[in-house]
Order: structure tokens, then sequence, then C-alpha cells
């Protein structure tokens, strides 16, 4: 009896896993990873600095790509104390700031690259802004890219992936902000894109 028990209770246990394992969207490596030179491209991204602008349109040149920068309604300050204040405030208070320019349709894009710098560790609220309850992301092939200042990007791109959990998402590109535009970036971000195409 006791193992007719275990038996049902591990069928059952194996059925309600199942769909689990077959909702993962994030693809790791392998040959799963590679995009069609057929999509249709969107590189959106948000840039204080002019770092992630370079990295943005050096992935549109190299793509043939639509490029769209996001723009806050209220810019941001020049100087870095500034701006990580007011990013804190963002952050504690859980504000999603204005748009100036929002982007509303999405539907002609079939991959769309979402570039960033990491601020005081985490994704912009800005970022989150554009994407979060916005339907216009659904069934699109996401491509993350950022600077940081040392950081790294784990905890931006975990807040990414909570904004769009229902996409696919490529492998991250992510580069020392004070490197963002040196020839060996330049080397470094054409190989990623080559290993994702």
């Amino acid at each position: 009896m006791k193992n007719k028990f275990l038996t049902i209770f591990t069928a059952l246990l194996c059925l309600l896993c199942l769909p689990l394992c077959a909702c993962k969207k994030e693809i790791s490596g392998g040959p799963q990873n590679n995009l069609s030179r057929e999509t249709t491209t969107l590189v959106l991204y948000f840039s204080r600095t002019g770092k992630v602008s370079a990295l943005a349109e050096e992935i549109a040149d190299n793509l043939d790509a639509d490029i769209y920068r996001i723009e806050p309604q209220i810019a941001y300050p020049e100087d870095d104390e500034s701006a990580n204040e007011i990013a804190r405030d963002e952050f504690n208070s859980d504000e999603r700031p204005t748009i100036k320019n929002k982007l509303s349709d999405l539907s002609k894009y079939d991959v769309v690259f979402i570039g960033f710098p990491v601020w005081l560790d985490n994704l912009p609220n800005i970022i989150l802004s554009m994407t979060e309850n916005n339907s216009s992301f659904e069934g699109k092939t996401i491509v993350p890219f950022c600077v940081h200042n040392g950081s790294g990007a784990d905890r931006a791109l975990v807040s990414l992936r909570t904004a769009l959990s229902d996409n696919r998402f490529l492998s991250l590109f992510s580069v020392l902000e004070s490197e963002a535009e040196s020839e060996q970036t330049k080397t470094d971000l054409d190989n990623w894109l080559e290993q994702i195409l």
C-alpha cells in the first residue's frame, strides 16, 4: 500500500512539474541562442552619459536595426552625484519616471535589444517605465546590454527578466562604463553579435 501511494505521489509530482520546465524562456547558449538575420530588430536604450548610446549605435549599425532612445520627461542631472541621488529616490519610492517620447507599438519587431546603465547595482526605473505592463513586448525576444562601474549587472538583469517574465532572453552583453567606447569593446560586441546571430 505504501509503495502504491509513493508511486502515485511521484507521478503526480512529475505531472505538476512538467509545465514549469516547458515554460522556461531563458536561453543560455548553444544553437538555440541564435537569431535569424531575417528578424525585424529594434535597439531600445536609455543613456545618460552617452556610453550606452555608443553601444546601441554599434549594434543598430551592425544589424541594420531601428534604434530608439528612451528620454525622460525631466532630464537627469549631468553630474553623477545628483543623478545617483535621484535614482536612489526612484528606487526607494518605486517611482516610474515619465518618458517624454514613449514608444507604444512594437508589433513589427521580433527582437528588442534593451540597453541601459546599471544604476546603484540595479536597472534604472525608467526602463521599467517602458517595459512594465506593456503588452507590446509580448512574444519578443529580448537581448539585454549594459554598462556598469564594476558592480556587474546581476541585479539589473533580474529586474528586467522579472518585468518581462514571459519573454525569451538571449545572453547579456555588459562592459565597464569606462571601457564602453574602446576598440576592444567594439571587437567584443561584434563577437557577441556573431554568437547570437
